[in-house]
């Protein structure tokens, strides 16, 4: 059960999330409570679509997907990087 285990965000996963805007608390939100998709090199995708509303790089979007790469070792899901999208553009 994704909820009992304890999530490391290890440091390349970091600085990803920090250039694409993502914070800790979504990312772990995500992997507890995002949609499972297979990876490559037998890692998980988590993705959930996040409600944002907000401005990103000088546009306004209406939501945020937030994709983690997870490397699961013993009880531990290791978030290896993050990726984000951004949908639903609108003027700002």
């Amino acid at each position: 059960m994704v909820e009992s285990v304890k999530i490391i965000i290890l440091d390349h996963a970091l600085e990803a999330m920090e250039e694409r805007g993502a914070s800790v608390e979504e990312v772990e939100r995500t992997v507890r409570e995002g949609d499972m998709i297979p990876a490559k090199i037998g890692r998980m995708r988590y993705m959930k679509n996040l409600r944002f509303d907000g401005v990103w790089r000088g546009r306004r979007y209406t939501t945020k997907q937030v994709n983690a790469i997870v490397a699961r070792r013993g009880s531990e899901m290791r978030v290896v990087t993050v990726i984000v999208k951004y949908i639903g553009k609108e003027e700002a």
